[in-house]
């Protein structure tokens, strides 16, 4: 059981390594891209490719960003009837909402890896980068798949412990 237990715990400090990461590389990459640019035009030059990275970045930032939202329960809930509720109800509600959002968003992964497989049958690059299209958008069923993940944490926390948790990390604020 520890051994489980310590191999569970090191896939979670890889995958918050790369839902962090993903989201501070990101908005340095923006930032620094975006100063060197701004520099770079009172020297009478330009990046060509500024505009493009930025995109990337953004897709970058929103997917794998929205899975670190769903870790640390700073996605966006309607809490009125939860936190009114008793706890026995609060984590019927909580495994319920985090079963469906795992069943959603893993199937979002499916359409979104189809869309990247159609994409990438297409060979067509981005103008400036030349980088091929379907890499960009794989991001999007990377970003899905880790949030589908931390929808299933959610669930198993909230089966194991008795406190009503709203994710694996973030434990409910209106306990009685």
């Amino acid at each position: 059981m520890d051994a489980i237990k310590k191999i569970t715990e090191k896939i979670n400090r890889f995958l918050e390594l790369i839902e962090v990461w993903g989201m501070v590389g990101g908005v340095l990459i923006v930032a620094l891209m975006w100063i060197i640019n701004v520099i770079a035009r009172q020297l009478d030059r330009s990046i060509f490719f500024v505009e493009e990275l930025s995109q990337i970045m953004m897709i970058l930032i929103t997917f794998i960003g929205s899975a670190y939202g769903v870790r640390r329960a700073r996605h966006i809930r309607m809490s009125a009837v939860f936190d009114a509720a008793k706890p026995v109800i609060q984590k019927v509600l909580i495994i319920f909402t985090a079963a469906m959002g795992a069943l959603i968003t893993f199937q979002m992964t499916g359409y979104a890896y189809d869309y990247v497989m159609v994409a990438k049958s297409r060979a067509q690059l981005t103008p400036a980068l030349q980088i091929p299209y379907w890499l960009i958008w794989s991001i999007i069923p990377i970003g899905f798949f880790l949030m589908g993940v931390e929808y299933v944490r959610t669930v198993i926390k909230n089966i194991v412990v008795k406190e009503v948790w709203l994710s694996p990390e973030q434990k409910s604020e209106y306990e009685e």
